[in-house]
């Protein structure tokens, strides 16, 4: 279709309406106006990837799922929630690759969770943006401390949660180096 071979979403939302109302769009270009028109313009296969340690903030994702499909006019499936949409766990990583933008909700432990740094750590790699949102009744007391952590991810996983380097470690994720990779990638976006 000629609307997917341009890059930029305005003149993909333009170049669809002219061809739809000259009768000459194809069913491709119809579906690109129709994402304009009703909804959210999700460009990857999630508008979203919602990283978050269940233990702390299972609520909270789905309520936020619920709210950001609302909001956006999407589908259900436009906005990964790993209870709802995950099959294998060796899947997360091409999840975050496939999203518009990761949601981290942050909460007291989630930086010492090896899957959700592996899923920040995907997003840096990926060049995916990074939305990093407070969950109001977890006990952190500044979002500083996430850059706090990051810097020094071994000794901080050491203390929280010793396992999660070894984890890290099988997926191929360098435990000295990933935090200042996260850490990089969260100013950045």
């Amino acid at each position: 279709s000629a609307v997917s071979n341009s890059s930029d979403p305005i003149e993909k939302r333009r170049l669809a309406f002219k061809l739809h109302t000259l009768g000459l769009g194809d069913t491709d270009d119809k579906a690109e106006l129709k994402r304009y028109v009703e909804g959210w313009n999700v460009t990857n296969r999630s508008a979203c990837f919602l990283s978050h340690c269940k233990k702390e903030a299972a609520a909270e994702a789905r309520l936020m799922k619920l709210e950001l499909v609302r909001a956006m006019r999407c589908e259900d499936t436009a906005v990964f929630l790993d209870s709802d949409n995950l099959l294998h766990l060796r899947e997360l990583k091409s999840h975050v690759v496939n999203s518009d933008c990761v949601v981290l909700l942050l909460t007291e432990t989630v930086l010492s969770r090896p899957w959700c740094l592996a899923e920040l750590a995907t997003a840096a790699e990926h060049q995916v943006p990074v939305i990093v949102v407070r969950v109001i009744n977890a006990s952190v007391s500044d979002p500083s401390s996430i850059k706090d952590n990051l810097n020094d991810l071994p000794q901080y996983l050491n203390s929280v949660n010793p396992s999660g380097i070894k984890t890290l470690a099988e997926e191929g994720f360098d435990v000295e180096t990933i935090g200042s990779v996260i850490g990089t990638h969260l100013e950045s976006t």
